[in-house]
């Protein structure tokens, strides 16, 4: 009898313990649940069972992950770093690898390279056989630029893994980055072999045909790499290629629409290529036989479209299109009150945008619009209304220095000059507040100097020359001297100072360069370019003439 009694206990309690294992670790329903939760990106929930998993069996390691997961994953890195520690002191051994694992994401994740190499380290000793650890370490090594290491660690996950196409493509871009083109094409067509559904090798390889002057490859692999993915960084290298040669990339994509005959993104991407020669009339030709490839209107080729015709100054025809996208898409028409406005303003129907913004502004009083509304009075020449609008504005922003420029300006070309510098030195005392800078020894520390800034103080050069600080003044413009680092948007508003200053070559020079940017085409337009106060020094001069001859011919290309 007690025999039986012991055999009914010894079969109890191996079920209540196979339960209990079935319960427990990455089965426990309180974790599974919470990963579930997890990866749909519900961490609230997540969090939730994950708490629930570790109060009712705190000796569950994936608890303790599962809360590690979710803090990391929301950037909580410092937080997370308590639960993975616990979480890898209950783990089995053979299963602690993947605690590791996360540790040291944690710390590659904060940029701490050094200590994540160490603790994947310890990963790979605890599962020597596994290759996450070991992709992991050569992450790491790879941010720390320590290739040696990276390319060891990716040849032995190869060992193990010899199908895995990651591995061949950052051997491919290690190479790269040494400038080993030869071996890294090896890689990278390995890894395009192994799996041709991701873009990156293909844009590297484009690249390399690149930098070896083998243009006509190169649009090949950026062809084959939009065919992937229509969005993604190829496109910086193909506006190189075309920069070298105009035909290539244009006939691969005319001959790619042949091919593909019921496909829109073989015109659209030819639209892009004009778009960023200037060629804007050309560029919505191709919009056009996008659009009537496909069924139904599409919002991106029209908003395309609409930049087209802006561009090329069909302006009246812009403004029909955008009454079409509006009812089309059901889109706010207030999203593109700036839009309609400009367009307005540029078909000689500035009252109509005035009016416009105005009823806006009586409905909503602190309406944003407020600050649009007194640009088109200046750009439309409708000076007398811009003080009412602007004391309107600083009531809504007390600092700004816009409009503070604006009614220093109404007043100094009214001849009010006294009242005028009163505006201007309220503008350079906000203003050496957020550009007040230190003597520079070098044109290096000036250039870093400049670039943290948020935009070009031109009010506050504008306003030194015009209180009779012109040395201060000129001594602000040598910091941003003419070169490749400035924002492309600087370029206008560096040569109105500059010709309010009275350097005239210098401020045509500027808007010579101008006309080569590419952000140039979409801050401008031809009323900023007639009606600019800052540009009246260069009206009567041949050369300025001359500049907007060719900026027209260019914008209508």
């Amino acid at each position: 009898m007690k025999k039986i009694l012991l055999l009914i206990c010894t079969f109890f309690m191996c079920i209540t313990c196979s339960f209990a294992q079935k319960n427990s670790g990455e089965q426990a329903p309180n974790y599974q649940k919470g990963m579930e939760f997890a990866q749909k990106g519900d961490l609230e929930n997540a969090v939730f069972y994950f708490q629930k998993e570790i109060q009712e069996n705190p000796k569950n390691a994936y608890g303790y992950y599962g809360m590690s997961y979710c803090l990391s994953g929301t950037y909580h890195y410092e937080e997370a770093i308590p639960y993975i520690d616990k979480a890898i002191k209950l783990m089995p051994k053979k299963d602690r690898w993947l605690g590791y694992k996360e540790k040291g994401y944690i710390y590659h994740s904060m940029g701490k390279f050094e200590e994540a190499v160490k603790i994947f380290t310890e990963g790979i000793k605890c599962d020597p056989k596994n290759p996450s650890c070991y992709r992991s370490r050569a992450e790491s090594y790879f941010a720390m630029r320590d290739f040696l290491a990276a390319r060891i660690d990716y040849q032995r996950i190869i060992a193990m893994q010899p199908t895995y196409w990651y591995s061949y493509f950052v051997l491919g871009e290690i190479e790269y980055a040494e400038g080993n083109y030869e071996e890294a094409k090896k890689n990278l067509l390995r890894a395009d072999q192994l799996d041709g559904s991701h873009p990156d090798p293909l844009n590297y390889l484009s690249a390399i045909a690149y930098y070896e002057e083998d243009y006509e490859t190169a649009a090949t692999y950026g062809v084959n790499s939009l065919k992937i993915t229509p969005d993604n960084e190829i496109w910086d290298i193909l506006r190189a290629v075309d920069e070298k040669d105009t035909t290539v990339l244009l006939r691969k994509f005319n001959e790619m629409a042949k091919k593909d005959p019921k496909n829109a993104a073989w015109p659209y991407y030819a639209s892009e290529v004009c778009s960023f020669r200037h060629q804007y009339h050309r560029a919505y030709n191709y919009l056009e036989q996008a659009a009537k490839k496909l069924n139904e209107p599409n919002q991106t080729i029209m908003e395309s479209q609409l930049v087209a015709l802006k561009n090329c100054g069909e302006h009246e025809q812009a403004l029909t299109l955008m009454e079409q996208m509006i009812q089309q898409f059901d889109m706010d028409s207030n999203d593109l009150v700036n839009f309609r406005c400009t367009q307005l303003a540029n078909c000689g129907r500035a009252d109509e945008a005035c009016h416009l913004l105005d009823s806006m502004l009586k409905a909503n009083p602190s309406d944003t619009s407020r600050y649009f509304y007194v640009d088109i009075l200046y750009l439309t020449g409708n000076y007398a209304d811009i003080p009412t609008a602007a004391k309107a504005g600083l009531v809504l922003s007390p600092k700004s220095i816009t409009f503070r420029n604006y009614l220093a300006e109404n007043c100094f070309y009214n001849g009010d000059v006294e009242q005028a510098k009163k505006w201007y030195k309220e503008i350079i005392d906000i203003s050496r507040i957020k550009f007040a800078h230190p003597e520079f020894s070098t044109e290096e520390d000036a250039r870093k100097w400049r670039d943290t800034l948020p935009y070009f103080p031109s009010e506050y050069i504008i306003a030194l020359y015009r209180t009779g600080q012109e040395e201060a003044a000129r001594k602000e413009l040598k910091i941003w001297k003419l070169d490749d680092y400035l924002q492309e948007s600087v370029y206008v508003e560096l040569a109105g100072v500059n010709a309010v200053m009275g350097n005239s070559e210098e401020a045509i020079e500027i808007l010579d360069k101008a006309l080569n940017t590419d952000a140039f085409w979409y801050t401008i337009t031809p009323l900023y370019i007639q009606n600019i106060r800052n540009f009246n020094n260069l009206r009567d001069l041949p050369e300025f003439k001359e500049w907007l001859e060719k900026y027209e011919k260019m914008r209508r290309q």
